[in-house]
């Protein structure tokens, strides 16, 4: 069947669910969804979330270092389209990661490594696919990030001993 994904487990039978862009649907419950997240978990409608433990984006390296001078843009983490919300400019010097948004204006953070972020209470922290996930709910990703992640669709299948996520 098109579309058709299915989750694998070694503990519980296999589930098989609708695809249609970055979502999933339960085909046996309707109301239960999954939302494809930039890192790749499912976050599902009811509180849970899934997480492969290989990432289809693991051999990319992005860091901090990489957004230097680069453009980005930004949307809600739970929001499936990813509808921007923001776009901005970021410049980097010695720990400071400076973000110029269209939105909140000019903000630099202290750069606590090559993948994480600080300013007050709120952290960054740099995901395998390449995007800053934001403890205030928000996502931030270069425009032209190589990791991407296009839709649920073109994603790699990736197998473990836990489960397995594709199309099946």
């Amino acid at each position: 069947m098109d579309n058709q994904w299915c989750i694998i487990s070694k503990i519980q039978p296999k589930k098989c669910y609708t695809a249609k862009g970055k979502t999933i649907h339960n085909r046996k419950h309707k109301n239960i969804r999954g939302y494809l997240q930039p890192n790749f978990d499912i976050k599902w409608s009811h509180g849970f979330t899934s997480r492969a433990s290989n990432y289809p984006c693991s051999s990319c390296k992005i860091s901090l270092r990489d957004y230097g001078n680069q453009d980005t843009v930004s949307f809600k983490t739970d929001d499936a389209t990813q509808t921007i919300v923001e776009t901005g400019k970021v410049s980097i010097s010695n720990n400071s990661f400076c973000h110029f948004g269209s939105t909140t204006g000019l903000n630099c953070l202290t750069m606590i490594s090559d993948h994480i972020l600080k300013v007050n209470e709120d952290w960054g922290w740099v995901q395998p696919n390449g995007t800053i996930n934001w403890s205030s709910g928000f996502t931030t990703r270069m425009t032209e990030d190589k990791c991407k992640v296009n839709s649920i669709e073109s994603s790699v299948t990736k197998k473990d001993d836990s489960w397995n996520w594709g199309n099946i």
